[in-house]
């Protein structure tokens, strides 16, 4: 195999339904460019963290040996998405004081930064995301970063997202334990919102729900930020036993159902639908509405809780017109007549969200089911950017203090 490990972008989501790893290079062009992938289904995650240690590790194992096939490359580490109801968010205050005689630098937004982070540090949550949302310097509003102006007061507003540290821990274990070391992390919902939103949508602001099987992960975008985000523990599995109990059906027959026949909205087709029961009883036949009743209920539920959790007043504060629209995505977004049933409860315009920006995808990828691991990668690229940007403006002061302190010596 050829070893690209410098290069690579690698994305690894561990999932209810399935384990994903993407592996990916920047072309000359500075776009993401696929090199392979490995699918594999999902063993001991449950409502998107880990409840069976090995037999997560099995499969997440087989999905990045798959990877590493597909791609011809090797590689040792990657970046990991992370959800589950026990994810916390919070948009939080950062200041810093200036000395206003010399321009404001990088250094100075990182202390901020840090002071928004601190109500969090006695916290027994890990600190995991700390996104700014905007700056103010001396009280006057600033469109960018105000590197390079003057000022003796900086604030920064910032969404700060953290989790209790055990789920964290048993994700790394598994993701170490094949091999990998964890090089950032990343919560779902915002890598589905790089992959599905368009620039437009994110500065306008828009809503985004990623349904999985265990999960349902919402983000609000504002100004190309994420300025919420909330995770809901019902998804597709969710749907699945609903149809399982209410039409006494096997789990997987259920499942089958739910995928080849159900859909959110009621439609036309009159044949009915062959049920196989439990045990050694006999099949029997459902209407395709009683089935999509099901559905249904278990749709609306979800939206009318994710509406709530869109509406608080800080929300409002932060965006007074509220979201331009809806992107639905995750594989659960493939029911017929979602989009439908999300604009009753929402009333705003509503779209499927597919992934973009990212070369030489497969159509087997280039659905919904794909859109936070897809996101992954273009969240790793842009990461991995300021990254190496703070490490060459780190590199450049102490250049100067170095020059500084010779021509001191001289003298």
């Amino acid at each position: 195999m050829e070893d690209r490990q410098q290069t690579n972008l690698v994305a690894i989501d561990v999932g209810t339904t399935k384990v994903c790893t993407l592996v990916a290079q920047v072309n000359p062009e500075g776009r993401v460019q696929l090199l392979g992938y490995g699918v594999t289904k999902s063993a001991g995650i449950r409502k998107g963290v880990v409840v069976d240690m090995d037999l997560a590790q099995e499969a997440t194992s087989a999905s990045i040996l798959e990877a590493k096939r597909s791609s011809g490359t090797t590689f040792n580490e990657a970046y990991v998405g992370f959800t589950g109801d026990q994810v916390v968010s919070k948009n939080a205050i950062g200041n810093a004081s200036l000395d206003s005689s010399r321009p404001i630098t990088t250094d100075d937004l990182y202390k901020a930064q840090a002071d928004a982070g601190t109500p969090w540090e006695d916290d027994s949550d890990e600190l995991l995301h700390v996104i700014p949302l905007g700056y103010t310097v001396d009280g006057q509003a600033c469109d960018n970063e105000p590197i390079g102006m003057h000022g003796g007061n900086l604030l920064t507003k910032h969404h700060v997202i953290s989790m209790p540290p055990a789920p964290l821990r048993n994700l790394k274990t598994v993701i170490e334990g094949a091999g990998i070391r964890v090089q950032g992390m990343v919560l779902e919902p915002i890598a589905s919102g790089e992959s599905v939103l368009t620039d437009d949508e994110m500065q306008r602001g828009v809503a985004i729900i990623d349904i999985g099987g265990g999960t349902s992960d919402i983000a609000l975008f504002h100004r190309g930020k994420p300025i919420h985000t909330t995770i809901l523990p019902v998804g597709g599995h969710q749907i699945t036993n609903d149809i399982a109990l209410m039409l006494g059906t096997p789990y997987v027959s259920a499942n089958d159902l739910k995928i080849n026949y159900g859909g959110a909205s009621p439609n036309n087709q009159e044949e009915p639908i062959r049920v196989p029961s439990v045990g050694a009883q006999n099949s029997r036949t459902v209407s395709p509405i009683e089935l999509n009743l099901i559905i249904r209920a278990r749709i609306n539920e979800l939206f009318h809780i994710a509406s709530k959790r869109l509406s608080n007043p800080e929300l409002k504060n932060l965006m007074p017109g509220g979201p331009a629209g809806l992107v639905i995505t995750g594989g659960t977004s493939h029911l017929q007549g979602i989009a439908r049933a999300a604009n009753d409860i929402f009333h705003m315009p509503v779209r499927l969200g597919t992934p973009e920006g990212i070369d030489l995808m497969p159509d087997s990828l280039n659905n919904p089911e794909f859109a936070a691991a897809s996101g992954m990668l273009l969240w790793a690229n842009k990461d991995l950017k300021k990254k190496k940007t703070a490490l060459n403006l780190s590199s450049n002061t102490t250049q100067r203090i170095t020059g500084w302190m010779r021509n001191l010596l001289k003298v």
